[in-house]
């Protein structure tokens, strides 16, 4: 009677399993369809781009939050990453193990402490105080630990112009 008892519950546990995969928290089609149009999209943005720049990968057009490719070093001090593989100091281009989500340091020196935008290939990642000694941390994403070159920008906007921009790379192998 003990071995009935357990396979019932066995049997009780699986299909309360297989009933609950309904509830994974997606919206059915039909409730997604009701939404407000408004509201579709903001479920559907990357979290700090770093999903958004995944989809470069399978030749999709990306529309990046920041096209820093028409600007050179601005404003005062220097801004280098510390990451596992060594730093991109004097314009060395470090490499870092690709694949998942990882950790690098935006590191500057001699700047005067301005709020700034990190982008990681041109998708915003996060924002920073660009200090006279400092070591931010930032994360990122699946996209752009992808094997190949990775940009990153400090940006302080001034109206159209940027009033501090400083760029490096990384090298996800």
């Amino acid at each position: 009677m003990k071995a009935l008892g357990k396979i019932g519950a066995a049997a009780f546990a699986a299909a309360l399993a297989v009933s609950m995969t309904g509830c994974a928290g997606g919206d059915a089609p039909e409730e997604k369809a009701a939404q407000p149009e408004a509201q579709q999209g903001a479920q559907a943005e990357p979290q700090q781009g770093a999903e958004a720049a995944a989809d470069a990968g399978n030749g999709a057009a990306v529309q990046k939050d920041f096209d820093g490719s028409a600007y050179s070093d601005t404003g005062e001090g220097t801004m280098y990453l510390a990451t596992a593989g060594g730093t991109s100091e004097g314009g060395n281009v470090p490499q870092i193990a690709g694949g998942g989500t990882l950790s690098i340091d935006v590191v500057t020196e001699g700047m005067d402490g301005s709020v700034c935008t990190v982008y990681v290939d041109g998708m915003e990642n996060s924002t920073v105080n660009a200090g006279e000694m400092s070591q931010n941390g930032i994360v990122i994403g699946e996209g752009a630990t992808e094997p190949g070159v990775h940009t990153v920008e400090l940006v302080k906007m001034d109206g159209d112009v940027p009033a501090i921009y400083k760029v490096a790379q990384y090298e996800a192998v």
